[in-house]
């Protein structure tokens, strides 16, 4: 254990080092679901249209277990790709999180009409006064003497006559170009990427966490320590340069423990701007146009059609989701077509299909769909479905079409905050060679084991003096069916600032367990920190058991703090303590990272 707390401080100084004082800015939270998960990372219906920019740190909160926290890797205009710090956490689909990002990121409303358009005044409003008194007397009458001419030496009488002052002529804009229904700066050439001047951003970060139950004796521990840079512009092209290394010690997958060097990424983008309608990225990347199909050791090419609508392609190899990161194993060759109904992309539809060969042999065939409709008045409906495709090689499936994931969901967030969700999730288990994606299961598993859920979730206005939440779940997998309700309420808690008191009730049945319990839990945020707070009791009541020994019950108590300080430096702590029968287990972690 000493090992790996000294990994983790092998990168304080760099975090802790001065940098430019800035003003803190209020924090808001913007809630956001996963739209699809594999391990280590998850994909969540929120985007840079919602304020999300890459490094975000994103807390996801799943219906079972700890709150999960990991950064945003990917960020497209709907969608966005986050990284968890637990590499090996898989997280159910339609699970919520949130994001805290600055109050200036969020989308402003949309301007007001321009004052030419406003109503005209109501009728029993004055008349504007003119601009000027009019001449004591007309230019010119009927059968009047002409005007004299400027070079007449005599005056007239009429000339005698003092003339009234000109009207002072109202100011008018004198840009001749100037469109009122254009930006302002809409005649302005654009700056292409290649003309900016080169930027670096970087991110250090360190994590520990360590682990004891009195259960056996078990304890372990790992750290990690990490650097992760962007390079824009570098080489006078426009192109984007990015690298991320990984510093682990831990349990490794064969019970030993090591130190790891991992390069999670390294690679270099160019084009798919405006003004290139071209993609390339090589090197060690995460799939820009599937995410679905995960990290990638090669090269991918993408394109815009003239109608808006994207087509790639990919080649390479497919690291391997273990301690190292290793490669060369898995080859993989993937195209896809994306349809936007429009530039506003609320409409969008996906098809993709991957092919991977293990050490040379066809392995995976696997076709992606995905539709994403967003519709006015809060509506958000959202549907992917993973197809594995088997031929006679494969003679552990009873099927040669086999939808191995699938995910539909539909969901309203109204005006007031509050949101009622509706989603269906199927998840089984692939034939392939490939090792690492799933864990190993046996013939028989691996073609009876599935699971099928149906949950339906909503909640009224978070931010009001009483607000309340329910969810109804109901599931089949290959040993039964089962299901789990919740409801609670939530208040704002006295004496803080932004930061509320939740109690829920829960109850769950399955095959062989029922859980009856509750939980009282607080969470709050204060401009720069947040920090949350649980309480859960629930009773375990085991099927098959004699009476003496059916019933379990489990304490559990959850707190975390984190804060962000004026020099980028982000602190966040954790610890957990679980209490049943004789035993008990707990666990902690401490987290630090700074963006600079």
């Amino acid at each position: 254990m000493t090992a790996s707390w000294l990994l983790c401080s092998l990168v304080p100084a760099a975090l802790i080092a001065p940098a430019p004082v800035q003003e803190s800015e209020p924090q808001v939270a913007l809630e956001l679901r996963v739209m699809a998960a594999t391990p280590g990372r998850v994909i969540v219906d929120r985007g840079s249209a919602d304020g999300l920019k890459l490094g975000d740190r994103v807390q996801l909160r799943p219906r079972k277990g700890k709150p999960l926290e990991g950064r945003v890797g990917d960020v497209r205009e709907r969608v966005a790709t986050v990284e968890l710090d637990d590499r090996s956490a898989v997280v159910e689909l339609a699970t919520r999180g949130e994001a805290l990002l600055p109050a200036s990121r969020l989308p402003k409303p949309p301007p007001a009409p321009p004052a030419a358009e406003a109503p005209a005044p109501p009728a029993e409003t004055p008349a504007p006064k003119p601009a000027a008194k009019p001449a004591a007397k007309p230019a010119a009458k009927p059968n009047a003497k002409p005007a004299a001419k400027a070079d007449d030496a005599t005056p007239t009488a009429d000339d005698a006559a003092p003339a009234a002052p000109a009207a002072k002529p109202a100011w008018t804009n004198r840009d001749a170009d100037y469109d009122p229904s254009q930006p302002l700066l809409a005649g302005l050439s654009p700056i292409r990427p290649e003309q900016r001047a080169p930027r670096w951003s970087h991110r250090l970060w360190s994590s520990a966490d360590v682990g004891h139950s009195s259960e056996g004796g078990w304890s372990d521990s790992y750290a990690r320590a990490g650097y992760d840079t962007r390079a824009d512009n570098l080489f006078g092209d426009g192109g984007t340069l990015r690298a991320e290394l990984e510093l682990d010690y831990g349990t490794e997958f064969d019970g030993d423990h090591e130190l790891d060097l991992t390069p999670r990424r390294l690679s270099y983008a160019w084009g798919g701007t405006r003004f290139d309608t071209h993609r390339f990225e090589v090197g060690r990347f995460l799939q820009h146009a599937v995410p679905e199909f995960g990290f990638l050791d090669g090269i991918e090419w993408g394109a815009r059609t003239a109608g808006g609508d994207r087509v790639g392609a990919s080649f390479g190899f497919l690291p391997e989701l273990d301690d190292d990161f290793g490669s060369f194993h898995d080859l993989q060759l993937a195209a896809s077509y994306e349809w936007l109904a429009d530039e506003s992309e609320r409409l969008a539809a996906t098809a993709a299909l991957q092919q991977t060969w293990h050490e040379g042999e066809l392995d995976r065939r696997l076709a992606l769909a995905k539709v994403r409709w967003l519709p006015s008045g809060g509506w958000d409906a959202h549907a992917a479905v993973w197809i594995d495709l088997y031929d006679g090689n494969d003679d552990l499936k009873s099927t040669n079409v086999e939808v191995t994931q699938a995910l539909l969901a539909i969901g309203r967030r109204f005006d007031d905050g509050g949101s009622l969700d509706l989603a269906y999730q199927h998840v089984a288990f692939p034939e392939q060679e490939r090792a690492g994606d799933f864990l190993p299961l046996d013939a028989a598993a691996l073609d009876r084991a599935h699971l099928d859920r149906l949950t339906l979730r909503g909640r009224s206005d978070p931010q009001s003096s009483f607000a309340v939440h329910g969810e109804l779940s109901g599931f089949h997998d290959q040993e039964g069916s089962g299901g789990a309700a919740e409801g609670g309420f939530d208040v704002p808690l006295p004496l803080f600032t932004d930061a509320r008191l939740d109690v829920t009730g829960f109850t769950s049945k399955g095959s062989f367990t029922r859980v009856n319990g509750f939980r009282v839990g607080a969470i709050g945020h204060d401009g720069s920190q947040r920090w949350d707070c649980m309480y859960e009791l629930a009773n375990h009541r085991q099927e098959g058991f004699s009476s003496a020994l059916d019933d379990i019950v489990q304490h559990r108590f959850f707190a975390s703090q984190s804060f962000f300080t004026a020099g980028g430096l982000r602190v966040a702590a954790r610890v957990e303590l679980k209490v049943w029968d004789d035993e008990y287990a707990w666990s902690g972690g401490l987290s630090l990272e700074r963006s600079f």
